[in-house]
């Protein structure tokens, strides 16, 4: 006999999740909606593949929403028309406070990266002079 109490999942929580997520919320913040804590929720999506696949789904939509955000309040509109038919209201939009939001929450697709190309195979030193730019492989 196993151990534990039944789940509460329901296969229709895979809806209410994208819907969810879609409006700019977060996935641990869907299990105050299904009165649940955020390990359940993880744990749904490693046992639940259809959950696992609306999680991927949602998070889409959700980054999707925080994009269109960011252009609008970018491109200097006061206001975006929601799908649902209500406005929000973008007077207040700070994009330095958007960009720290998308690379906190979108951390994959919104970091700061630095390449660089050894094709030589030498060591490579980083010098650092406040006065000056970021400069390799100095010769000292």
């Amino acid at each position: 006999m196993p151990a534990g109490r039944p789940s509460k999942y329901k296969p229709e929580y895979c809806d209410m999740l994208i819907q969810h997520m879609s409006e700019g919320l977060s996935f641990e913040s869907f299990g105050g909606i299904v009165d649940v804590c955020k390990d359940t929720l993880y744990e749904w999506a490693r046992n639940h593949k259809e959950f696992s696949y609306a999680k991927k789904t949602a998070r889409s939509k959700c980054l999707l929403f925080w994009e269109r955000l960011g252009k609008a309040g970018t491109i200097g509109l006061k206001q975006i028309k929601n799908k649902d038919g209500s406005v929000t209201d973008l007077k207040g939009f700070n994009a330095a406070m958007w960009i720290y939001n998308m690379k906190c929450r979108f951390r994959e697709e919104w970091h700061d990266s630095l390449s660089i190309d050894n094709a030589e195979d030498k060591p490579f030193k980083l010098a650092y002079d406040p006065t000056k730019t970021l400069v390799g492989n100095t010769d000292d």
